[in-house]
């Protein structure tokens, strides 16, 4: 596929002219047959809309929306499925795809090791390794390879802003938001991970077979992202912690304030279907595109002006300091206290303070906890007032 491309249905797009698509970015999403027909569409209008060379991987493969999805499992052998009970639920989705229903049919269906867990979390181990291989194979000697999720939003103008800055791709980069699990740090998959030339061309090509060799060790670790961390640190690639710019957080989660502020934005994470389009369209309405956006700017244009004063039934996330309050009065008269507080919520019992500005979401009431939210304006306006100007700096550039 050297001289071919997966080319989205609005490409040409003039919206996309201001950052042209040269050819030399991969974007490889990691999806489920479960949740590819919610997740997607939106997605590759929105987020990917302007990116030529885009693969999108699931554990089924089949074509939704005019785009044809991998299957990122298929070159696993039957004798490494034996005897382990991840890959039934693998087998009976491609059983069950002539009846078109597999999200219904098997969305709920939970792991037979942890019930806690879904089944398709615990078969979404087993893709990475193989993406990062068949990547290479599509698209030899790109750039720069990145791999999301399909409730990843991606700025593509603040990604081709950032790798314009990075060190030349023929050394070996590894870039992400940090996890850590068994003393390894690694990109969290989620978030996004982004790779160079060179690192793509170590794992798939100079010790090529490399997904192969975790086939049957899967089975025994926690997560794909944590192995690429594992075996890119065993070969002497360290990941490059690029944090908040590759960000597992959304728009209503991001913590806005000292830490998520003059920073751009190239990811966020868990982002569902109308937040995607409130991110794209706030994209399209800035008047300088030409510049890194920041999360700033994105609360400036979005958030700002929609923050309330209280709401019911509504969780604010404010968890920095966590005490017993009478009343929810109570709980608001202690953020006006508290010099750093911004904003407040009360579960009936408990008053969270918080350090920064969420917009949170909806709590229904439950365990007898009723929640209700408030925000001190007066104290967010104080403190952007005093905010300098914003020259946006990309890491590790």
């Amino acid at each position: 596929m050297d001289d071919e491309y997966i080319e989205s249905p609005v490409l040409h797009d003039p919206r996309c002219a201001a950052f042209p698509d040269l050819g030399n970015v991969v974007i490889a999403v990691k999806t489920g047959a479960t949740e590819v027909q919610r997740r997607l569409p939106i997605q590759m209008l929105t987020s990917l809309r302007c990116v030529r060379n885009v693969m999108v991987f699931s554990d089924l493969e089949e074509d939704v929306a005019g785009f044809h999805i991998h299957d990122a499992l298929d070159m696993i052998p039957s004798s490494a499925m034996e005897g382990n009970s991840d890959f039934a639920f693998y087998l009976k989705q491609k059983e069950l795809k002539k009846y078109g229903e597999v999200e219904a049919m098997m969305g709920g269906v939970l792991d037979p090791r942890r019930p806690e867990d879904l089944a398709a979390w615990t078969l979404d181990k087993y893709k990475q390794v193989h993406i990062l291989e068949k990547i290479w194979d599509a698209f030899p000697e790109r750039d720069w390879y990145m791999m999301i999720d399909a409730d990843t939003y991606l700025s593509w103008s603040n990604l081709l802003l950032w790798l314009e800055r990075l060190p030349d791709p023929s050394e070996k980069s590894y870039l992400g938001s940090p996890a850590r699990w068994a003393e390894v740090a690694f990109a969290h998959g989620g978030s996004g991970i982004l790779m160079s030339r060179a690192t793509v061309y170590d794992f798939a090509v100079t010790h090529n077979g490399s997904a192969a060799s975790w086939d049957k060790p899967m089975h025994e670790e926690c997560c794909g992202d944590y192995v690429i961390g594992m075996i890119l640190k065993e070969r002497g690639i360290i990941l490059k912690e690029s944090w908040p710019t590759i960000n597992g957080e959304n728009p209503v989660t991001l913590p806005f304030g000292s830490t998520h502020w003059c920073e751009p934005s190239v990811t966020m994470h868990h982002v569902q279907p109308n937040h995607m389009s409130i991110i794209a369209n706030f994209e399209r309405s800035r008047a300088n595109q030409t510049s890194p956006w920041t999360f700033s700017d994105f609360f400036n244009a979005v958030v700002r002006n929609n923050l309330p004063d209280e709401l019911e039934d509504w969780d604010s996330l404010s968890t920095d300091t966590m005490e017993q309050a009478e009343s929810y009065n109570a709980c608001k008269q202690r953020c006006e206290q508290a010099k750093e507080c911004f904003q407040f919520a009360f579960d009936g019992k408990r008053c969270g303070l918080g350090k920064s500005i969420h917009l949170g979401q909806r709590r229904d009431q439950k365990d007898n906890k009723k929640w209700r939210s408030g925000w001190n304006k007066s104290k967010i306006e104080q403190w952007i007032a005093k905010q300098p100007p914003c020259h946006p700096t990309f890491p590790h550039t």
